[in-house]
């Protein structure tokens, strides 16, 4: 395994392009470390994991490594209380209702669920259960928009472990670092074995309507809310080829 540095810059807002907000460039590096080995490592485990988690609570210790990860590519991380997490759960319900009830998000959810594609989309099989009481820390417009997938009733954890990821700011740039940090938590996360899911509704929901949609409690730029927890192993989805996702250009002789 050689190392190589990647050279990552948002592109100026004039030439935003949702295809394209970022070029990326590699240029031989040092080796890497056993952390970053580690990480590597970690990418074929990795699968979000949206069933039950038990009541075991994360350790300080594991907590802090989460938030290190996240602080390594500029960005916050902080774990919610309970009161917090309640008050997220309440926004995520409301959330997934109105989205549930938007026909076009509706659409595009379907295009991506038990396609039996096996390329990408999630299987029937990684669909979330139907949680015993409400609300449950789970996506409900996924249900939504699959209710020929039939999943079975569950009681997950009574108090969810939320995490929330922030930003200075609300730039190109800023979600170029979210996407980075989320990448090092996650990984971060499997190698220490806990399990991650998502419950970014409210946040979907801003993006899509702005002021219109409720603001965010608190004084800061939420890029992601993660679910942390110890759980069985997840079903993989599926993972597209590399050469499906990664254009390659060659230039001055080399690549």
């Amino acid at each position: 395994m050689t190392g190589f540095n990647p050279r990552v810059w948002p592109l100026p807002r004039p030439e935003f392009d949702p295809a394209a907000i970022a070029a990326v460039q590699a240029e031989p590096g040092r080796p890497p470390t056993f952390s970053e080995r580690e990480m590597y490592e970690a990418i074929w485990q990795r699968h979000t994991n949206r069933d039950p988690f038990t009541a075991e609570l994360i350790s300080a210790s594991v907590r802090e490594a989460l938030e290190q990860a996240a602080r390594f590519e500029f960005t916050t991380m902080r774990m919610l209380s309970s009161g917090e997490a309640a008050t997220v759960l309440d926004m995520a319900a409301q959330a997934s209702t109105e989205l549930a009830n938007d026909i076009d998000h509706r659409i595009e959810l379907q295009r991506w669920i038990a396609t039996n594609s096996s390329g990408d989309g999630i299987p029937a099989d990684a669909l979330p259960s139907r949680p015993s009481r409400e609300p449950g820390p789970v996506r409900g417009d996924l249900s939504a928009a699959s209710p020929a997938a039939i999943r079975p009733t569950a009681d997950y954890e009574k108090f969810p472990q939320l995490a929330v990821l922030t930003t200075g700011s609300d730039e190109p740039a800023d979600w170029i670092r979210a996407g980075q940090a989320l990448q090092r938590v996650l990984l971060t996360a499997t190698a220490l074995g806990l399990s991650a899911s998502f419950l970014y509704q409210s946040i979907e929901l801003r993006d899509m309507r702005g002021e219109a949609a409720p603001a965010w409690p608190w004084q800061e730029n939420p890029q992601m809310v993660i679910r942390f927890g110890y759980g069985k192993q997840s079903p993989g989805a599926p993972r597209r080829p590399l050469d499906d996702v990664l254009t390659r250009a060659a230039a001055a002789g080399h690549r």
